[in-house]
């Protein structure tokens, strides 16, 4: 019932795996567990056990009245049993201590000795039993020396077995290396022969020292106290490995080796009479399928443990396959140069890539030294990094420079390992070009950027300058009107005053502070109108073509400038042709995505209208090509130029929100791209431009004028006086602020837009209007209204004259804010009427 009670019982909990990996761990059934001696039997499998179990008990009830019948003796039927029974308790010996190397449990040391002892003994037993080979018997065999032996067989087998269930708790505190593990079974091994020995040695030569528990065939009565002992220790193992709450199937099966071993000791040495009766054959039988049950599980085991491998095997190998053909997808159309060298540095693999990247196919460089593609000056610095990579077994990161089939550097960033199993690198190499010239272009806009805001600067200080040249200019004219000498003089005056404020106007250009008279536009309209001006500039020598797109799409840009801008590029371009060629102007849509955006800076994914000028000049190397935009830099002759044309040029397009691209090779000419982009309905809708009144009226009302200049504040006194108007002058706000306070009659505020302390004419139009509701406004600036409203909060309706004025526009722009609303609204919208 004991038996029945725990072959039956649940076996669902398992042993957490140690640390390391080895093996006392018992492991629950479903979990595909790979040994027999870490699986929890299934239900099925245990009522097998019981079953066997069952059908041995009763065919022992069955044999036992029967021990006793004696049956004719069968020599041969020894050793074909003893044979039988040695080779399979070597093979199972051979399998529990093949685990124990694998998996380092002492006790499947223990239960793989306690086979190999009984092998042993079986041969022993076989070469000793009286009349098999000789009379008596083998190794000086007597009467009693078979039997002895069998009985120490018998005994040796449950102590071995009684041991391997106490070190089952053991097992999982008690795991070792591989090498102590050698060490364990090497001592087992020695341990097994020389136990087998000394009991061979005490059951022959010592044979008198041991009792005669044989009479010929028959048994003693000193038979029934060895037989009993042995049989006890039979039973015990059976409660100790019943005991166990978390049985194996060795363990499970174990025990029904047990139950039949005592069945083999009761038919063959206690309930027998004695040799070739029918319990001795029945015993012999029930002792040979006990050594039959633990080899069938552990080979049933091991062809489960194949068979998994093999499924094992096979995914791996599937997923090998997969891994491998992912791996030579990405290796293929990888946008990295992928090189694989071995230790002498040749090229054994190399990606597609490099046709891309360096020009040459992957058959001309494989085979071939690595360091046959490398700049000459980084050589030692990478073959540096590849010893490192080689010694040190880690991923190296380095640059290095590799050369083009077409000759030209190509800067790569590279990631490498040596594989040391291999005996190969395995290097990725990114191609740094396009990173490079965006950190060029960066470079670049950041320089124009600066440049930009030096030149904005100077030119707004020039600005000043003029407008009191100018101003002062017109009042000398009126007082020397009698006197054409000095007339003539005044009038070279003005007009050097008017070629600075062209210069000063393409140089707001370039900073991007001109003044854009802006409004939708069709772009083809202005490219006619300027090819019909290039006609008669461009000279007989050069051939002019314009490609006009079908269905262009309108810009918001000032027509003027754009018409200015082309003819600036088509003379650059005749200038670029002595000899004559070609100029050929195109318009067409363009959609710039987010690659393109990314590769050059500043530009925003989009719609734009693109004007392209191309020649068939003599072209610009590369470092000439990246300063062309720069103000004043030219490369004619002194005198033919002031280099301001193309700064012009990238000014207005970057002031209308666009982008201008330059390709130029030497000898092929040069072809210029302006991408504007493409007006929206709300821009159309606020394009129209108020039309300034350019007449010029006197006046008597009070005036305050602001301006940080002194010279520019006293010409406009000046002029304003000669006027008729009462002027009162403030330097800054805050004493414009205090003389508003003082007096109560000032009807116009004229500020300067930028002025220093802190407060802007804007700032203080709109406080001075909080304390006069009726004060009119007229605001002054050498900036663009653009640049203005990208920086200040501006209401609507404020007049805004520009720097330098002339003394009939400042009094047009005087009588405008005077007869209108124009004043801070409060809105906080950036609006301007331009006068």
């Amino acid at each position: 019932m004991q038996l029945t009670a725990n072959l039956q019982g649940s076996q669902k909990t398992s042993c957490s795996p140690a640390s390391d990996g080895a093996a006392g761990d018992v492991v629950a059934p479903g979990e595909q567990a790979p040994f027999p001696s870490t699986t929890l039997p299934s239900p099925s499998e245990r009522r097998l056990a019981l079953a066997v179990a069952l059908v041995s008990s009763v065919v022992f009830v069955a044999a036992l009245p029967f021990a006793r019948r004696p049956l004719a003796p069968v020599w041969a039927f020894i050793p074909i049993y003893e044979a039988a029974l040695a080779i399979n308790d070597v093979v199972t010996a051979v399998l529990l201590l093949a685990q124990f190397l694998i998996l380092r449990a002492r006790r499947l040391l223990v239960l793989g000795c306690a086979y190999l002892f009984t092998a042993a003994m079986v041969i022993v037993h076989a070469l000793t039993f009286p009349g098999l080979f000789t009379p008596t018997g083998l190794l000086g065999a007597g009467p009693q020396t078979t039997a002895w032996l069998y009985m120490f067989w018998h005994a040796g087998f449950p102590l071995l077995v009684i041991v391997y269930a106490l070190l089952r708790e053991e097992d999982a505190r008690a795991l070792r290396s591989r090498r102590q593990a050698q060490r364990d079974l090497a001592v087992g091994l020695a341990g097994v022969l020389a136990a087998a020995a000394a009991f061979t040695l005490l059951a022959t030569a010592g044979q008198s020292l041991l009792p005669a528990i044989m009479q010929g065939n028959s048994y003693t009565a000193a038979m029934i106290a060895v037989v009993s002992t042995t049989w006890l220790f039979s039973v015990v193992s059976l409660p100790l490995l019943w005991k166990r709450t978390r049985h194996t199937m060795i363990d499970v099966w174990l025990m029904v080796v047990m139950c039949v071993w005592i069945f083999d000791i009761a038919l063959s040495a206690v309930f027998n009479a004695g040799r070739f009766d029918l319990g001795f054959y029945a015993g012999r039988i029930y002792g040979l399928l006990a050594a039959t049950f633990v080899l069938l599980v552990l080979l049933v085991g091991t062809a489960n443990l194949y068979s998994r491998l093999a499924a094992l095997l096979d995914v791996e190998q599937q997923q090998r396959r997969k891994e491998s053909i992912l791996r030579q997808r990405i290796f293929d159309t990888s946008l990295d140069l992928i090189l694989i060298s071995d230790r002498q540095g040749r090229l054994v693999q190399v990606s597609p890539s490099c046709e891309v990247i360096l020009g040459y196919r992957p058959d001309e460089m494989v085979g071939q030294g690595s360091r046959q593609f490398v700049h000459a000056d980084d050589l030692d610095k990478t073959r540096a990094e590849m010893r490192a990579a080689r010694l040190g077994g880690r991923v190296r990161n380095f640059e290095c420079r590799y050369v083009h089939k077409k000759g030209c550097a190509v800067p790569l960033t590279w990631s490498g390992v040596w594989s040391q199993a291999d005996q190969q690198y395995f290097f990725i190499g990114r191609d740094m070009t396009e990173r490079i010239k965006l950190e060029q272009q960066l470079r670049q806009a950041q320089k124009m950027e600066a440049v930009g805001q030096l030149t904005g600067g100077i030119a707004h200080d020039f600005n000043n300058i003029l407008a009191v040249i100018v101003g002062m200019t017109e009042l000398v004219a009126d007082a020397v009107a009698a006197n054409p000498e000095l007339k003539g003089l005044v009038g070279e005056i003005n007009e050097a005053a008017e070629r600075g404020t062209q210069l000063v106007k393409r140089m707001l250009a370039f900073a991007r502070k001109q003044t854009l008279e802006a409004r939708v536009l069709d772009v083809n309209e202005a490219v006619e109108r300027a090819a019909y001006m290039l006609d008669r500039v461009l000279g007989e020598d050069i051939d002019l073509k314009t490609v006009l797109g079908d269905g262009l799409w309108p810009a918001l840009l000032d027509p003027a400038q754009l018409e200015e801008a082309i003819l600036n590029l088509a003379v650059n371009a005749r200038d670029a042709m002595p000899d004559g060629g070609r100029i050929i102007i195109e318009t067409a849509n363009a959609q710039l995505d987010e690659d393109y955006a990314a590769l050059n800076v500043g530009v925003r994914p989009g719609d734009y209208v693109a004007v392209i000028v191309t020649d068939s000049g003599t072209g610009m190397p590369p470092e000439i090509m990246e300063r062309v935009f720069e103000p004043f830099f030219t490369t004619k002759e002194v005198g033919k130029g002031t280099g301001l044309g193309l700064s012009m040029v990238y000014g207005f397009v970057k002031q209308s929100g666009g982008h201008a691209k330059i390709y130029s090779e030497v000898g092929h000419g040069t072809s210029i791209k302006l991408y504007f982009p493409r007006a929206t309905r709300q821009a159309a809708a606020e394009s129209a431009v108020a039309c300034p009144d350019r007449g010029g009226h006197a006046g008597s009302e009070s005036i305050l004028v602001v301006e940080d200049d002194p010279a520019v504040r006293q010409m406009a006194v000046a002029a304003l006086q000669g006027l008729g108007y009462q002027v009162t002058q403030a330097p800054d706000g805050k004493s414009a602020l205090r003389l508003l306070q003082e007096s109560s009659n000032v009807d116009l505020l004229i500020t300067d837009m930028i002025m220093p302390n802190g407060m802007t004419g804007h700032d203080l139009a709109r406080t001075a209007c909080r304390l006069r509701p009726e004060l009119k406004v007229l605001l002054t600036s050498g900036y663009s209204e653009q640049f203005i409203a990208a920086r200040q909060e501006l209401d609507k309706n404020l007049l805004l004259l520009r720097k330098p004025y002339r003394r009939q526009e400042l009094a047009a722009a005087v009588r405008r804010a005077l007869a209108g609303t124009a004043g801070p609204s409060g809105s906080g919208e950036a609006s301007f009427k331009v006068v």
